[in-house]
């Protein structure tokens, strides 16, 4: 787990690159529909989807306690992309929706696997950035999220920088 310098990050990932991904009831989301707007994203694999539960309770109250227009968007993906065929597609759309109930927001799959290559996740590994509302990323962690690492992704979330 490590919390990437932002300065490093920038050079090395400045943006988020285009993407599209899909909920298990076929709702697309794209790059471009949440450019402009300040946004928190998890990119989870099949097994670590729990592991930063105690993180996404603290940032959903927080988002909670923010004014509609100062709130980020939350966006949530889940990496499907070894479930794409038939019949687990289905399987794995079940567990989307079972996610999506216990957090309370939609959760997207990437079923080709094409939104982690474009941004180097490795598979199976929890991913937690603040991205900025023209796309670049201002925090990136990976793994289990440290205490620290919270702080740092709640003051961006209420727009201290």
């Amino acid at each position: 787990m490590n919390a990437a310098p932002l300065a490093m990050l920038l050079a090395a990932a400045p943006m988020v690159p285009a993407f599209e991904v899909m909920t298990a009831d076929e709702q697309k989301l794209t790059l471009a529909q949440v450019k402009g707007r300040a946004w928190v994203f998890w990119y989870e694999g099949p097994d670590t989807a729990e592991l930063n539960d105690g993180a996404k309770v603290e940032l959903t109250a927080l988002f909670a306690s923010l004014p509609e227009d100062r709130r980020p968007r939350l966006v949530a993906v889940g990496d499907v992309s070894s479930y794409d065929f038939w019949p687990a597609r289905g399987f794995a759309g079940r567990q989307l929706r079972t996610f999506e109930r216990k957090y309370k927001h939609p959760i997207y799959g990437d079923w080709s696997g094409s939104l982690r290559e474009g941004m180097g996740f490795r598979k199976n590994e929890s991913n937690l950035l603040f991205v900025d509302a023209e796309g670049k990323v201002l925090f990136h962690a990976t793994g289990k999220v440290t205490a620290a690492q919270l702080e740092q992704v709640k003051a961006l979330v209420r727009g201290e920088r």
